[in-house]
């Protein structure tokens, strides 16, 4: 499995209640033989049509997907699955001052 995820921008930071809204774009891959085909090119595919791996996003309070459960299939089984999220996600912190920090956000 490879994930590769971006942070496309953060909307609102709540330092109170310890979460922000982000808009993320990730991609997920995993090979997968068994769907490995002889047509040029990739096909594509319904996520429910295929095996997939449990994906979940931690820390997620509410989110909305911006994007077709759609996977792309490589001659070779690489499945290909891209995911458009926009919501509210929890980060517990601890923030503190120091005396030698500055911040820019």
């Amino acid at each position: 499995m490879h994930v590769v995820a971006a942070v496309l921008d953060v909307d609102k930071i709540y330092s109170v209640e310890q979460n922000l809204t982000l808009n993320l774009y990730i991609v997920f891959q995993w090979l997968d033989p068994g769907l490995a085909h002889s047509e040029p090119g990739v096909i594509v595919r319904e996520l429910d049509e295929v095996w997939n791996p449990r994906l979940t996003i931690a820390n997620t309070q509410r989110h909305w997907a911006n994007s077709k459960a759609d996977v792309e299939i490589s001659p070779q089984g690489l499945v290909t699955y891209r995911l458009h999220v926009f919501g509210d996600f929890s980060q517990p912190m601890e923030l503190h001052d120091f005396s030698q920090d500055s911040h820019i956000f």
